[in-house]
This record gives structure tokens, C-alpha cells and sequence, in this order.
């Protein structure tokens, strides 16, 4: 049977990859490209048990942020990390300063994201980049779970009852 768990493990590890993929495209589609240290951040790991493989994804721990979205009255930065957005994306000196300071009212008073940073996505959405994968990804795996994972089950206990 070790062929078996060596299909398994390859196939969950197929799977991993795609979400993944799926889960740095969700990222990109909800318009968070500034500098790609989240989205380069993205890995798992998989721990190979007796009876069990684990799967665990990671990623920055600002990415919860981006994720889960902040409250108006929980917004909380250093105004530098807004004016080097701003300077990132061309603005110099006063206006970017400016820049800085109008987007952290709007974001004190609509919170993160803001109502409308939705123009910014292709999808729609600003946030639950995790949500929308944990929400979307048992339906595309599905099929490749019945392919790879069940039916070289049923081989095996074929094989077995034949032998």
C-alpha cells in the first residue's frame, strides 16, 4: 500500500497548489497589488502523519487585514505607510502627504476597505479573499479528489480482493 499513500500525498499536493493559485488570484482580481509581499508571502505546508496528512497555508500577518477588512473605529497606522503608498503610485512630496491624510479620514470614517476602493477590483469584492476560496474551492476539487484520491482506492482494493 505505500504506492497508494505516495498517490495521496502527490494529490494532495495538487490540490494545495491550485488553492493556492486560486487563493493569490482571489488577491489580485480584489486589486491588492501594491508591492506582491502578500501575495509572495502565500505557502503551506504539509505534514505527512501515520494516519493523517495536514495541510496549513500561510501568509503575512497584515493579510488577516486584507481579509477580514478593519472597522472605522478600529483604524490604526502610521501615516508614513499611506504616504509611501501614495509616493509608490507617483505622488511627491505635499501631495502625497495630502493624499495620505484625506484617505486616512475616509478610512476613520468608512473603514477598510472603503465604500468605494471597489472600482479597484475586477471582481467586486474588496476583501474575504480566504473566505471566497474556503466558499468556491470544494466544488472545483471535487472532481479531482474522485479521480486521484478515490479511485486509486478502489484499484487498490481490487487488486487485493484478486490477489
Amino acid at each position: 500500500m505505500p504506492i497508494l499513500l505516495n498517490d495521496i500525498k502527490e494529490n494532495v499536493s495538487k490540490i494545495s497548489d491550485m488553492i493556492l493559485e486560486e487563493m493569490k488570484k482571489e488577491v489580485l482580481d480584489q486589486g491588492h497589488k501594491d508591492t506582491g509581499k502578500l501575495i509572495n508571502s502565500m505557502r503551506y505546508d504539509m505534514i505527512v502523519q501515520s494516519n493523517a496528512i495536514e495541510v496549513t497555508f500561510y501568509y503575512v500577518f497584515y493579510g488577516r487585514f486584507v481579509n477580514d477588512g478593519v472597522k472605522a473605529s478600529k483604524v490604526r497606522y502610521p501615516i508614513k505607510i499611506l504616504i509611501d503608498w501614495f509616493k509608490r503610485k507617483g505622488l511627491t512630496g505635499k501631495n502625497a502627504t495630502s493624499a495620505a491624510w484625506a484617505t486616512r479620514a475616509k478610512h476613520k470614517k468608512e473603514g477598510i476597505p472603503t465604500k468605494k476602493s471597489v472600482r479597484f477590483s475586477s471582481n467586486g469584492r474588496r476583501k474575504g479573499f480566504q473566505d471566497q476560496i474556503i466558499k468556491t474551492m470544494p466544488k472545483k476539487i471535487e472532481p479531482i479528489i474522485d479521480k486521484s484520491l478515490i479511485d486509486p482506492l478502489k484499484t487498490a482494493f481490487i487488486d487485493m480482493l484478486s490477489s
